[in-house]
């Protein structure tokens, strides 16, 4: 057995409740596929999960490996903004495949984390999802059409199968629930600052989602 995050919106609020389900052990994609679907199957409701593990093509399309910002994919533009002690940040890293932005060597040997910085502007560490929320923020506004936003209101929950809560903090799932709230709030998705954005995530996740700070 496994357990994992789902996470939805209720009167404007971001939350999240945790759903056990039989785990398919393996890496191979059939296998976290099958992962999905006991995990759908457990939550019982309209869920859309969100990495390129989905069946689901809008699912996928919501994924920071197919997301981009200013033409590079979201994930690597993410781990282009991280900045170490020795280095940082690794801009040249944000248009290359994610994988190896990812996997490259300097996240493990350029001394301890401190934060980001993207396009000449610092991001604290904390809270600890904020820049990695608003850097999905800008990514929906770039890769999605207005009208497929209104996708978001047909599912309940989200969930991201690749999110392990014991190892990891930032997750798209969360983050897709933040863009529907702030969605339905608006009617659309409306430009931003980041002081803006920040001020925003404070007030949806104000009831004290785990991990935020």
């Amino acid at each position: 057995m496994a357990t994992r995050p789902a996470w939805f919106v209720e009167n404007g609020q971001v939350k999240k409740k945790d759903y056990d389900f039989k785990w398919n052990p393996g890496l191979a994609p059939s296998q976290k596929k099958k992962n999905v679907k006991a995990l759908h199957e457990s939550i019982g409701d309209k869920t859309l999960e969100v990495s390129t593990k989905s069946d689901n093509e809008f699912g996928a399309s919501l994924s920071p490996f197919n997301l981009t910002v200013e033409g590079n994919p979201m994930e690597s533009v993410y781990h282009a903004s991280k900045n170490y002690v020795k280095t940082g940040p690794l801009t040249d890293l944000k248009n290359i495949h994610p994988l190896k932005a990812k996997r490259d060597e300097r996240h493990n040997t350029s001394g301890p984390f401190i934060g980001f910085n993207f396009n000449g502007e610092d991001y604290p560490f904390k809270p600890r999802s904020y820049f990695f929320n608003y850097l999905y923020y800008l990514a929906v506004q770039e890769s999605i059409l207005a009208e497929d936003l209104e996708k978001l209101l047909d599912y309940n929950f989200f969930t991201d199968i690749e999110f392990n809560p014991n190892k990891g903090v930032s997750n798209q799932a969360r983050a897709i629930a933040i863009v529907k709230a702030i969605y339905q709030k608006f009617g659309e998705l409306p430009e931003l600052t980041k002081e803006e954005f920040l001020d925003l995530q404070n007030e949806i996740l104000r009831d004290g989602v785990v991990n935020h700070y």
